[in-house]
């Protein structure tokens, strides 16, 4: 049985013929590089414009976190430094 989500539309069958020639004119860059669908993260709930991914890695494995982008806590910022760049001086910024 085919399901709605095992269909790929035209315009995305489109889309990936088009970066696959790009990967092939630049061979380096299609090792650094993956292209995904967003389908779990959709699944999720994951508001892409108010979340943005934060990874990190844990033995064999990618963890992703997804977190406000515009957080309401303040963020701190070096003031003054001294002479060496060593900060002895912070100062909260809130978010706008």
């Amino acid at each position: 049985m085919t399901t709605q989500s095992n269909i790929t539309p035209q315009e995305d069958i489109a889309f990936f013929d088009e970066i696959s020639a790009v990967f092939r004119e630049h061979p380096g860059a299609a090792r650094r590089y993956a292209i995904t669908k967003l389908s779990i993260e959709a699944e999720m709930g994951i508001d892409l414009n108010e979340q943005h991914g934060v990874s990190r890695v844990e033995g064999k494995r990618i963890i992703t976190e997804f977190v406000d982008r515009n957080p309401v806590e303040p963020k701190l910022r070096c003031a003054r430094e001294d002479f060496f760049g060593n900060c002895i001086e912070w100062r909260e910024d809130f978010p706008k």
